[in-house]
């Protein structure tokens, strides 16, 4: 396996962790900068998994060119908005 595809796959393995991790806060905790968070970090593991995939078939297609296109949009919208105020970093 080469490094790049196996940092990828890394990357995103963490990323649905943490995106799992987060949800389960905003489960119990119930507050709504938690479920930005999650929402943002979900759009990070669509991309980083969208790029793994496509390392791993030895390029881009359409269909996953898309996904990591959005979803990295996606992911700087939910960024703005945490750090527009709406979702702070700590409690």
């Amino acid at each position: 396996m080469p490094n790049d595809l196996l940092f990828s796959s890394i990357a995103s393995a963490v990323a649905w962790l943490f995106t799992l991790l987060t949800y389960q806060q905003y489960r119990t905790r119930g507050r709504q900068h938690q479920l930005l968070w999650t929402l943002g970090i979900a759009s990070f593991a669509f991309a980083v998994t969208a790029d793994t995939v496509a390392r791993a078939q030895g390029g881009w297609s359409d269909g996953g060119y898309r996904l990591w296109r959005d979803a990295r949009r996606d992911t700087a919208r939910a960024g703005h908005a945490a750090f527009a105020g709406q979702a702070p970093v700590d409690e």
